[in-house]
């Protein structure tokens, strides 16, 4: 099943979940968070949801999110950022998913998705109108992409039981060979909403864009959540550059930080009250073995802006599919590991 390094990834947030007392309904907010869903691999919308076998963990939650690693779009033309000696390598990939995703992801239970990821524009400005089309038809809401630089930077806000939750989405990667094929949005160019990191740190110009679009989103809602899309793919720790990112959102005002991109699990720390999940790996991704394929739902508890409880669901993903693990099998193996 679950191998001991994402085991012992995990270990502080079970234990976290086993030392608080579960709260009770009155005014808790329901949060749950997933990882990659690389819809390539979907081709037929078939009779099932591509999600049942994990929809009644989502439509149970208050809010669902979870970052679209693929444009859904039937149309465009195939960036050429991404060269054809990069493709024949296998060192860069052209992806996409179909359209009616959008209303199985809806279907599903989940409310929100981040799309400031290195694959949203592998279909240029068609894919991506359509992708957004098909995602606003099925009442998905969506953040980190958009016609102009102001339009990917902008909060997604869902309420729910009264409280009015704001999602920010930004692609955090390193160095400008890493930003090249990714089509940075810009004034007034269509793109991903990217926030600037050079070596281990944020630079001047991301701590401004990140400054003011938290406390924008901090004056429209009660609470505020920023997903990255960053890390390095395969590794099962967050880089330093991770670390820091994570924690000055934290210190500038979100209350929770959503890590995607390294394909696998990867550490959760609390800090001053507030989670950080550094990745939470792939969720729907054909040719998964090994760390690839384990993953999770993390369901956290709200009370205003304190976080109460993490609770976390096991899943392996099973022929591309999520399929939900044995929950006290895994808290048994984890604490064997600990």
């Amino acid at each position: 099943m679950f191998n001991r390094k994402c085991l012992l990834s995990f270990a502080v947030v079970l234990l976290i979940t086993t030392v608080w007392a579960a709260p009770s309904n009155n005014g808790v907010l329901t949060i749950a968070i997933a990882g990659d869903l690389m819809l390539n691999g979907i081709h037929s919308e078939g009779s099932n949801n591509f999600l049942s076998s994990v929809a009644p963990i989502f439509n149970s939650a208050d809010v669902a999110f979870a970052n679209l690693e693929t444009p859904l779009t039937l149309r465009g033309t195939q960036t050429p950022r991404k060269s054809a000696e990069e493709l024949r390598k296998r060192s860069q990939y052209i992806l996409r998913g179909k359209p009616f995703c959008a209303k199985q992801i809806a279907e599903a239970g989940i409310d929100i998705v981040s799309c400031a990821n290195n694959h949203m524009m592998d279909w240029g400005l068609v894919g991506m109108r359509e992708t957004l089309s098909s995602l606003d038809k099925a009442k998905v809401k969506h953040s980190g992409v958009g016609g102009t630089w102001q339009a990917a930077c902008e909060p997604a806000i869902v309420t729910s039981k009264g409280v009015r939750i704001a999602f920010l989405s930004y692609l955090a990667f390193r160095g400008s060979s890493a930003l090249r094929t990714c089509t940075p949005a810009q004034k007034a160019a269509a793109g991903i909403a990217v926030i600037p990191c050079d070596g281990s740190t944020i630079t001047p110009e991301g701590l401004s864009v990140l400054q003011n679009d938290i406390s924008n989103a901090r004056s429209r809602a009660e609470l505020v959540f920023v997903s990255f899309h960053w890390g390095n793919q395969g590794e099962p720790q967050p880089t330093v550059y991770q670390k820091a990112l994570g924690r000055k959102a934290i210190d500038l005002g979100a209350d929770m930080v959503i890590g995607h991109h390294p394909h696998v699990l990867q550490p959760t720390e609390t800090y001053k009250g507030k989670p950080i999940f550094y990745s939470l790996g792939n969720f729907v991704a054909p040719n998964c073995r090994g760390r690839l394929g384990e993953t999770l739902i993390a369901v956290t508890s709200w009370q205003g802006r304190k976080l109460t409880n993490i609770s976390l669901h096991p899943v392996r993903i099973v022929g591309g599919l999520p399929k939900l693990v044995d929950r006290s099998s895994f808290k048994q193996k984890l604490r064997k590991s600990h």
